[in-house]
Protein backbone atom coordinates (compact mmCIF):
# COMPACT_ATOMS: atom_id res chain seq x y z
CA UNK A 1 0.00 0.00 0.00
CA UNK A 2 1.17 3.52 -0.78
CA UNK A 3 1.40 5.93 2.13
CA UNK A 4 0.15 9.42 1.33
CA UNK A 5 0.80 10.79 4.81
CA UNK A 6 3.39 13.54 5.02
CA UNK A 7 6.30 13.22 7.39
CA UNK A 8 6.66 15.74 10.21
CA UNK A 9 9.40 17.48 8.25
CA UNK A 10 7.26 17.70 5.13
CA UNK A 11 4.27 18.99 7.07
CA UNK A 12 6.47 21.66 8.64
CA UNK A 13 7.81 22.64 5.21
CA UNK A 14 4.29 22.89 3.80
CA UNK A 15 3.18 25.05 6.71
CA UNK A 16 6.22 27.28 6.26
CA UNK A 17 5.33 27.77 2.59
CA UNK A 18 1.66 28.33 3.42
CA UNK A 19 2.48 30.99 6.01
CA UNK A 20 4.85 32.74 3.60
CA UNK A 21 2.26 32.73 0.82
CA UNK A 22 -0.62 33.97 2.95
CA UNK A 23 1.22 36.48 5.12
CA UNK A 24 3.92 37.81 2.78
CA UNK A 25 2.48 37.39 -0.72
CA UNK A 26 -1.31 37.57 -0.47
CA UNK A 27 -1.45 41.22 0.70
CA UNK A 28 0.44 42.39 -2.39
CA UNK A 29 -0.77 39.98 -5.09
CA UNK A 30 -2.56 42.69 -7.07
CA UNK A 31 0.40 45.05 -6.79
CA UNK A 32 2.73 42.33 -8.07
CA UNK A 33 0.39 41.62 -10.97
CA UNK A 34 0.06 45.25 -12.01
CA UNK A 35 3.62 46.38 -11.36
CA UNK A 36 6.42 46.52 -13.90
CA UNK A 37 9.42 46.53 -11.56
CA UNK A 38 10.80 43.28 -10.18
CA UNK A 39 10.21 42.97 -6.42
CA UNK A 40 13.60 42.10 -4.94
CA UNK A 41 12.06 41.54 -1.54
CA UNK A 42 10.62 38.23 -2.73
CA UNK A 43 13.88 36.43 -3.61
CA UNK A 44 15.36 37.81 -0.40
CA UNK A 45 12.60 36.09 1.58
CA UNK A 46 12.88 32.90 -0.50
CA UNK A 47 16.57 32.85 0.37
CA UNK A 48 15.94 33.41 4.08
CA UNK A 49 13.48 30.51 4.11
CA UNK A 50 15.94 28.23 2.32
CA UNK A 51 13.60 27.68 -0.63
CA UNK A 52 16.05 28.78 -3.36
CA UNK A 53 18.74 26.34 -2.19
CA UNK A 54 16.28 23.52 -1.50
CA UNK A 55 18.03 20.97 -3.72
CA UNK A 56 21.63 21.90 -2.98
CA UNK A 57 23.30 19.27 -0.74
CA UNK A 58 23.47 20.04 2.95
CA UNK A 59 27.26 19.81 3.03
CA UNK A 60 27.30 22.70 0.55
CA UNK A 61 24.92 24.81 2.61
CA UNK A 62 21.65 23.82 0.97
CA UNK A 63 18.57 22.02 2.17
CA UNK A 64 19.30 18.63 0.64
CA UNK A 65 15.64 18.51 -0.37
CA UNK A 66 13.80 16.07 -2.60
CA UNK A 67 11.32 16.38 -5.43
CA UNK A 68 8.45 15.78 -3.01
CA UNK A 69 9.52 18.85 -1.05
CA UNK A 70 9.39 20.94 -4.21
CA UNK A 71 5.86 19.71 -4.91
CA UNK A 72 4.71 21.01 -1.53
CA UNK A 73 6.29 24.42 -2.01
CA UNK A 74 4.95 24.87 -5.53
CA UNK A 75 1.36 24.02 -4.65
CA UNK A 76 1.21 26.20 -1.54
CA UNK A 77 2.86 29.24 -3.11
CA UNK A 78 1.10 28.63 -6.42
CA UNK A 79 -2.29 28.81 -4.75
CA UNK A 80 -1.58 32.45 -3.87
CA UNK A 81 1.03 33.90 -6.26
CA UNK A 82 2.23 31.42 -8.92
CA UNK A 83 4.64 33.90 -10.46
CA UNK A 84 6.85 33.40 -7.43
CA UNK A 85 6.84 29.67 -8.22
CA UNK A 86 8.32 30.51 -11.61
CA UNK A 87 11.04 32.65 -10.03
CA UNK A 88 11.88 29.85 -7.61
CA UNK A 89 11.49 27.01 -10.13
CA UNK A 90 13.77 28.69 -12.65
CA UNK A 91 16.47 28.76 -9.99
CA UNK A 92 16.03 25.04 -9.33
CA UNK A 93 16.18 24.40 -13.08
CA UNK A 94 19.56 26.13 -13.28
CA UNK A 95 20.91 24.16 -10.32
CA UNK A 96 19.75 20.78 -11.66
CA UNK A 97 22.45 20.18 -14.33
CA UNK A 98 25.15 20.95 -11.79
CA UNK A 99 23.61 18.37 -9.46
CA UNK A 100 23.41 15.77 -12.24
CA UNK A 101 26.75 16.32 -13.95
CA UNK A 102 28.75 19.01 -12.15
CA UNK A 103 32.11 18.52 -10.48
CA UNK A 104 33.05 19.33 -6.91
CA UNK A 105 34.99 22.33 -8.21
CA UNK A 106 31.88 23.61 -9.99
CA UNK A 107 29.75 23.11 -6.91
CA UNK A 108 32.20 25.19 -4.88
CA UNK A 109 32.25 27.91 -7.53
CA UNK A 110 28.56 28.23 -8.40
CA UNK A 111 26.49 27.03 -5.44
CA UNK A 112 27.58 29.95 -3.20
CA UNK A 113 25.85 32.28 -5.65
CA UNK A 114 22.59 30.77 -4.42
CA UNK A 115 23.39 29.56 -0.91
CA UNK A 116 25.43 32.51 0.37
CA UNK A 117 24.41 35.41 -1.83
CA UNK A 118 20.75 34.49 -2.23
CA UNK A 119 20.98 34.84 -5.99
CA UNK A 120 18.49 33.50 -8.51
CA UNK A 121 19.15 31.09 -11.35
CA UNK A 122 17.99 30.97 -14.97
CA UNK A 123 18.19 28.50 -17.84
CA UNK A 124 18.76 29.56 -21.43
CA UNK A 125 17.52 27.08 -24.02
CA UNK A 126 14.71 28.65 -26.10
CA UNK A 127 15.82 30.73 -29.09
CA UNK A 128 13.84 33.14 -31.30
CA UNK A 129 13.56 30.68 -34.18
CA UNK A 130 12.56 27.57 -32.17
CA UNK A 131 11.92 26.20 -28.70
CA UNK A 132 10.27 22.85 -28.12
CA UNK A 133 12.10 21.28 -31.08
CA UNK A 134 15.07 21.02 -28.73
CA UNK A 135 13.44 17.81 -27.50
CA UNK A 136 14.11 16.27 -30.92
CA UNK A 137 17.87 15.79 -31.17
CA UNK A 138 17.78 15.46 -34.95
CA UNK A 139 16.45 19.04 -35.19
CA UNK A 140 19.33 20.63 -33.29
CA UNK A 141 20.87 22.16 -36.45
CA UNK A 142 17.75 24.31 -36.87
CA UNK A 143 16.98 24.82 -33.20
CA UNK A 144 20.24 25.82 -31.53
CA UNK A 145 22.15 28.64 -33.16
CA UNK A 146 24.04 29.62 -30.04
CA UNK A 147 27.60 28.55 -30.75
CA UNK A 148 30.45 28.12 -28.26
CA UNK A 149 33.53 27.92 -30.50
CA UNK A 150 36.71 26.45 -29.08
CA UNK A 151 39.55 28.96 -29.20
CA UNK A 152 42.54 27.46 -27.46
CA UNK A 153 41.45 26.50 -23.95
CA UNK A 154 38.44 28.82 -24.03
CA UNK A 155 34.95 28.84 -25.50
CA UNK A 156 33.74 31.98 -27.27
CA UNK A 157 29.95 32.11 -27.19
CA UNK A 158 27.66 34.01 -29.54
CA UNK A 159 23.88 33.77 -29.78
CA UNK A 160 20.55 34.80 -28.31
CA UNK A 161 18.03 33.17 -25.98
CA UNK A 162 14.46 34.37 -25.50
CA UNK A 163 11.54 33.95 -23.07
CA UNK A 164 13.98 33.23 -20.24
CA UNK A 165 12.53 33.30 -16.73
CA UNK A 166 14.70 35.40 -14.38
CA UNK A 167 16.61 36.96 -17.28
CA UNK A 168 18.36 40.06 -16.03
CA UNK A 169 17.75 39.32 -12.35
CA UNK A 170 19.57 35.99 -11.95
CA UNK A 171 23.10 35.53 -10.66
CA UNK A 172 23.60 32.15 -12.37
CA UNK A 173 22.69 31.25 -15.95
CA UNK A 174 22.90 27.76 -17.41
CA UNK A 175 22.81 27.96 -21.20
CA UNK A 176 22.57 25.43 -24.03
CA UNK A 177 25.01 25.74 -26.95
CA UNK A 178 26.87 23.70 -29.54
CA UNK A 179 30.60 23.88 -30.15
CA UNK A 180 30.37 22.92 -33.83
CA UNK A 181 27.25 24.01 -35.76
CA UNK A 182 28.10 21.43 -38.44
CA UNK A 183 27.90 18.61 -35.86
CA UNK A 184 25.36 19.85 -33.30
CA UNK A 185 24.24 16.41 -32.15
CA UNK A 186 27.78 15.47 -31.16
CA UNK A 187 28.84 18.83 -29.71
CA UNK A 188 25.93 20.02 -27.55
CA UNK A 189 26.97 21.49 -24.19
CA UNK A 190 25.58 23.19 -21.13
CA UNK A 191 27.52 26.06 -19.59
CA UNK A 192 27.19 27.73 -16.19
CA UNK A 193 27.63 31.50 -16.53
CA UNK A 194 27.84 34.16 -13.84
CA UNK A 195 25.82 37.35 -14.26
CA UNK A 196 28.80 39.70 -14.57
CA UNK A 197 30.57 37.69 -17.29
CA UNK A 198 31.82 40.03 -20.06
CA UNK A 199 29.85 39.50 -23.26
CA UNK A 200 26.60 38.66 -21.48
CA UNK A 201 23.83 41.23 -21.81
CA UNK A 202 20.06 41.33 -21.61
CA UNK A 203 17.37 42.27 -24.10
CA UNK A 204 13.84 43.48 -23.54
CA UNK A 205 11.78 42.46 -20.53
CA UNK A 206 8.56 40.84 -21.76
CA UNK A 207 5.15 42.29 -20.86
CA UNK A 208 3.34 39.04 -20.10
CA UNK A 209 -0.30 37.99 -19.88
CA UNK A 210 0.23 36.20 -16.56
CA UNK A 211 2.84 35.22 -13.97
CA UNK A 212 3.69 38.89 -13.95
CA UNK A 213 5.56 38.85 -10.65
CA UNK A 214 8.30 36.87 -12.39
CA UNK A 215 10.62 38.52 -14.92
CA UNK A 216 11.04 37.13 -18.43
CA UNK A 217 13.43 38.40 -21.08
CA UNK A 218 16.25 37.82 -23.55
CA UNK A 219 19.85 36.74 -23.04
CA UNK A 220 22.42 37.99 -25.53
CA UNK A 221 25.93 36.54 -25.91
CA UNK A 222 28.52 38.54 -27.82
CA UNK A 223 31.99 36.99 -27.82
CA UNK A 224 31.39 35.79 -24.27
CA UNK A 225 34.48 33.88 -23.13
CA UNK A 226 34.13 30.80 -20.94
CA UNK A 227 36.57 28.20 -19.60
CA UNK A 228 36.22 24.42 -19.24
CA UNK A 229 35.18 25.06 -15.63
CA UNK A 230 32.01 26.63 -17.01
CA UNK A 231 31.11 23.54 -19.04
CA UNK A 232 28.79 21.12 -17.24
CA UNK A 233 29.63 17.54 -18.13
CA UNK A 234 31.64 16.36 -21.15
CA UNK A 235 31.33 17.96 -24.57
CA UNK A 236 28.48 16.37 -26.49
CA UNK A 237 26.43 15.55 -23.36
CA UNK A 238 24.47 18.78 -23.19
CA UNK A 239 21.37 17.33 -24.82
CA UNK A 240 21.23 14.29 -22.50
CA UNK A 241 21.71 16.43 -19.40
CA UNK A 242 19.07 18.87 -20.56
CA UNK A 243 16.51 16.12 -21.18
CA UNK A 244 17.14 14.64 -17.73
CA UNK A 245 16.61 18.08 -16.24
CA UNK A 246 13.41 18.58 -18.25
CA UNK A 247 11.93 15.29 -17.04
CA UNK A 248 12.34 16.48 -13.46
CA UNK A 249 11.25 20.06 -14.15
CA UNK A 250 7.77 19.10 -15.29
CA UNK A 251 6.91 17.83 -11.82
CA UNK A 252 7.17 21.21 -10.09
CA UNK A 253 5.31 22.88 -12.97
CA UNK A 254 2.49 20.37 -12.51
CA UNK A 255 2.31 21.18 -8.80
CA UNK A 256 2.29 24.87 -9.65
CA UNK A 257 -0.77 24.11 -11.79
CA UNK A 258 -2.46 22.27 -8.93
CA UNK A 259 -1.81 25.31 -6.76
CA UNK A 260 -3.39 27.70 -9.27
CA UNK A 261 -6.43 25.45 -9.59
CA UNK A 262 -6.76 25.17 -5.82
CA UNK A 263 -6.52 28.92 -5.36
CA UNK A 264 -9.23 29.59 -7.95
CA UNK A 265 -11.44 26.90 -6.47
CA UNK A 266 -11.11 28.30 -2.95
CA UNK A 267 -12.21 31.75 -4.14
CA UNK A 268 -15.19 30.28 -6.00
CA UNK A 269 -16.19 28.04 -3.10
CA UNK A 270 -16.13 30.89 -0.60
CA UNK A 271 -18.07 33.15 -2.96
CA UNK A 272 -20.72 30.45 -3.50
CA UNK A 273 -21.25 30.25 0.26
CA UNK A 274 -21.93 33.99 0.47
CA UNK A 275 -23.72 34.94 -2.75
CA UNK A 276 -27.53 34.76 -2.69
CA UNK A 277 -29.51 34.16 -5.87
CA UNK A 278 -33.15 33.13 -6.16
CA UNK A 279 -33.64 33.38 -2.42
CA UNK A 280 -30.83 31.02 -1.40
CA UNK A 281 -27.06 30.71 -1.42
CA UNK A 282 -25.82 29.76 -4.87
CA UNK A 283 -23.92 26.80 -3.42
CA UNK A 284 -27.36 25.35 -2.68
CA UNK A 285 -28.26 25.48 -6.37
CA UNK A 286 -27.59 22.09 -7.91
CA UNK A 287 -25.83 23.44 -11.01
CA UNK A 288 -23.32 25.42 -8.96
CA UNK A 289 -22.81 22.60 -6.45
CA UNK A 290 -22.16 20.13 -9.27
CA UNK A 291 -19.61 22.47 -10.84
CA UNK A 292 -17.78 22.99 -7.55
CA UNK A 293 -17.76 19.25 -6.87
CA UNK A 294 -16.27 18.55 -10.30
CA UNK A 295 -13.60 21.20 -9.72
CA UNK A 296 -12.63 19.56 -6.42
CA UNK A 297 -12.49 16.12 -8.04
CA UNK A 298 -10.27 17.33 -10.88
CA UNK A 299 -7.88 19.09 -8.49
CA UNK A 300 -7.51 15.98 -6.34
CA UNK A 301 -6.98 13.78 -9.40
CA UNK A 302 -4.31 16.15 -10.71
CA UNK A 303 -2.56 16.21 -7.34
CA UNK A 304 -2.48 12.41 -7.18
CA UNK A 305 -1.11 12.15 -10.71
CA UNK A 306 1.62 14.66 -9.89
CA UNK A 307 2.57 12.75 -6.75
CA UNK A 308 2.66 9.49 -8.72
CA UNK A 309 5.09 11.04 -11.20
CA UNK A 310 7.13 12.45 -8.33
CA UNK A 311 7.35 9.06 -6.63
CA UNK A 312 8.43 7.34 -9.84
CA UNK A 313 11.17 9.88 -10.55
CA UNK A 314 12.38 9.81 -6.95
CA UNK A 315 12.71 6.03 -6.94
CA UNK A 316 13.62 5.12 -10.51
CA UNK A 317 16.61 6.09 -12.64
CA UNK A 318 16.67 7.47 -15.23
CA UNK A 319 13.62 9.67 -14.64
CA UNK A 320 10.50 8.31 -16.34
CA UNK A 321 9.22 10.92 -18.75
CA UNK A 322 5.92 9.06 -19.24
CA UNK A 323 4.48 10.01 -15.87
CA UNK A 324 5.93 13.51 -15.80
CA UNK A 325 4.51 14.22 -19.26
CA UNK A 326 1.12 12.76 -18.31
CA UNK A 327 0.90 14.76 -15.10
CA UNK A 328 2.06 17.95 -16.80
CA UNK A 329 -0.69 17.72 -19.41
CA UNK A 330 -3.44 16.77 -16.99
CA UNK A 331 -2.59 19.20 -14.19
CA UNK A 332 -2.11 22.22 -16.45
CA UNK A 333 -5.31 21.49 -18.37
CA UNK A 334 -7.12 21.19 -15.03
CA UNK A 335 -5.71 24.54 -13.92
CA UNK A 336 -7.10 26.30 -16.98
CA UNK A 337 -10.47 24.52 -16.76
CA UNK A 338 -10.90 25.18 -13.03
CA UNK A 339 -9.99 28.84 -13.50
CA UNK A 340 -12.63 29.17 -16.23
CA UNK A 341 -15.21 27.42 -14.06
CA UNK A 342 -14.34 29.64 -11.11
CA UNK A 343 -14.99 32.71 -13.25
CA UNK A 344 -18.33 31.21 -14.24
CA UNK A 345 -19.32 30.62 -10.61
CA UNK A 346 -18.62 34.26 -9.80
CA UNK A 347 -20.48 35.45 -12.89
CA UNK A 348 -19.86 39.10 -13.70
CA UNK A 349 -17.65 39.51 -10.66
CA UNK A 350 -15.38 36.77 -11.98
CA UNK A 351 -14.62 38.93 -15.00
CA UNK A 352 -13.57 41.86 -12.84
CA UNK A 353 -10.14 42.36 -11.35
CA UNK A 354 -11.54 42.90 -7.86
CA UNK A 355 -11.66 39.10 -7.63
CA UNK A 356 -8.53 37.19 -8.51
CA UNK A 357 -10.03 34.36 -10.54
CA UNK A 358 -9.40 36.23 -13.79
CA UNK A 359 -5.75 36.35 -12.76
CA UNK A 360 -5.83 32.60 -12.13
CA UNK A 361 -6.78 32.05 -15.77
CA UNK A 362 -4.04 34.37 -17.02
CA UNK A 363 -1.48 32.67 -14.81
CA UNK A 364 -2.59 29.16 -15.72
CA UNK A 365 -2.49 29.49 -19.49
CA UNK A 366 1.28 29.59 -19.90
CA UNK A 367 1.65 26.35 -17.94
CA UNK A 368 0.18 24.59 -20.97
CA UNK A 369 3.03 26.11 -23.00
CA UNK A 370 6.30 26.26 -21.08
CA UNK A 371 8.53 23.34 -20.02
CA UNK A 372 7.22 21.61 -23.14
CA UNK A 373 3.82 22.50 -24.64
CA UNK A 374 1.13 19.99 -23.82
CA UNK A 375 1.06 18.86 -27.44
CA UNK A 376 4.75 17.93 -27.17
CA UNK A 377 4.07 16.18 -23.86
CA UNK A 378 1.29 14.14 -25.45
CA UNK A 379 3.70 13.08 -28.18
CA UNK A 380 6.19 12.07 -25.49
CA UNK A 381 3.50 9.94 -23.86
CA UNK A 382 2.81 8.11 -27.11
CA UNK A 383 6.50 7.64 -27.88
CA UNK A 384 6.92 5.81 -24.58
CA UNK A 385 3.70 3.81 -24.89
CA UNK A 386 4.47 2.86 -28.49
CA UNK A 387 8.10 1.92 -27.85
Amino acid sequence: MLNFELSEEQEALRQLARDFARKELKPKVRKLDEGHAFDWGIPKKLHELGFLSLFIPEDHGGGGGKLTDAMLLMEEIGSVEPGVCTTMGATWLAIAPLLFAGTEAQWKKFFPLIVEQGGLGASGTTEPQAGSDLEAKELLPKVCRTVARKVGDEYVVNGTKCFISNAGVASLYVIFAVTDPQRPQETSCLFAVEKDTPGLSYGKVEDKMGLRSSQTGDLIFEDMKLTPLNRIGPEGMGYQIHMTRLANARGPVSSQAVGIARGAYEIAFQYAKERVQGGKLIIEHQAVAQKLAEMAIQIEAARLMVWRACWVNANLLPPNRLYTAMSKVFATDVAVKVAIDAIQVLGGYGYMKDYLVEKSLRDAKVLQIYEGPNEICREAVMEVLND
